[in-house]
């Protein structure tokens, strides 16, 4: 390989005739700062040296005219050198970008996460589930966030569609909340998408934000209520009086009451068994 040293600017490079073999050009103000040129005529700017540990390095800085100019690489290689000096790794910072780039690049969208969401819970979710889920995400998470990549939606993303959601009905409000919820929640415990680290709806809405409709719609019983409600249905002996002590002694749902068959009980073990979907 051929060499030899010269101030390396845009008149002297252009100058340069295309080498037989592989020639390197030393710059001879810059230590380490160099123009590889080829047989094929292309020229790459590059850095070479040693850190603070005496490792050696070589950085490539970028190509001549088609990326950047003599004078342009020359001020990164006045920049890497001093990074390298404070103890820094800009190859290693290079490579870590790349990497985040590539990972970006790769985050899927949120119609993506919700697709391989739905399909690693086909099997758990009952089909009233699956189709409430599907709804509320069709209806309106997808048309206010279907196109953006999941790790870069953030809270005020979250506030500014449950915002126009509320207005009309709060309880659906809730349930898309808690619904976009239990998406993040499953993606950031996932080790699939690394980039998701933090689910954005935690927090996102306030309670007192929600509205009356989108609280909670359950309580427990204060002291002497579930007594006195016993007491009541007990008493009406009738078909919702008899409907309703078995769900409060079952601790069922009332779908799954509904949909009960008289094969799915033994009476003479009083054993109701309850099929999986």
């Amino acid at each position: 390989m051929a060499s030899q040293k010269m101030r390396l600017s845009k008149a002297r490079i252009n100058a340069l005739a295309t080498p037989d073999e592989m020639l390197t050009v030393w710059d001879d103000e810059i230590p380490g700062f160099f123009l590889l040129v080829t047989p094929r005529g292309t020229r790459t700017f590059y850095i070479h040296g040693r850190n603070r540990d005496g490792r050696q390095f070589r950085f490539k800085i970028g190509r001549f005219a088609t990326e950047l100019t003599a004078e342009q690489a020359r001020a990164e290689a006045v920049r890497i050198r001093a990074a390298v000096a404070l103890g820094r790794d800009p190859a290693g910072e290079r490579r870590t970008r790349r990497r985040e780039r590539k990972a970006r690049q790769a985050s899927p969208s949120v119609s993506d996460l919700w697709r391989a969401f739905s399909e690693a819970h086909r099997d758990a979710w009952r089909p009233s589930t699956g189709r409430s889920y599907g709804s509320w995400f069709a209806t309106h998470i997808e048309p206010a966030l279907g196109r953006l990549k999941a790790h870069e939606i953030q809270p005020t993303d979250i506030r500014r569609m449950y915002a126009g959601i509320v207005k009309r009905n709060p309880a659906t409000a809730h349930q898309v909340l808690r619904t976009l919820s239990s998406l993040f929640g499953w993606a950031v415990a996932s080790d699939d998408y690394p980039l998701l680290t933090v689910n954005p709806a935690t927090g996102a809405i306030a309670n007192g934000a929600r509205g009356p409709g989108a609280q909670k719609r359950e309580r427990y019983p204060l002291s002497g209520e579930l007594e006195r409600l016993v007491a009541a249905l007990v008493a009406r002996d009738d078909l919702p009086g008899r409907f309703f002590l078995l769900l409060l002694l079952c601790g069922a749902r009332r779908g799954e009451l509904l949909a009960a068959k008289w094969s799915d009980f033994d009476l003479e073990s009083a054993t109701w068994v309850k099929p999986a979907s």
